[in-house]
């Protein structure tokens, strides 16, 4: 609905993008997929001025508090 939700970062990712052997781009790639959580997942490319890397943050739901 229209219930606002906080999140917190638990993981940030600087991961190599460039040159890799597939399976590595593979194993970057895991983090566009669905998962069995909740969770937010932002990706960008890094440095800002190339796209060598893979920059991944990760966010968790806070739990709220019983009132």
């Amino acid at each position: 609905g229209e219930k606002a939700r906080q999140y917190q970062v638990t993981e940030t990712l600087i991961l190599p993008q460039r040159h890799q052997p597939l399976e590595v781009r593979l194993a970057n790639a895991q983090y566009n997929q669905p998962t069995p959580d909740e969770r937010l997942t932002l990706i960008t490319c890094w440095p800002y001025e190339d796209n060598s890397h893979r920059a991944v943050v990760l966010a968790r739901p806070v739990e709220e508090a019983a009132p």
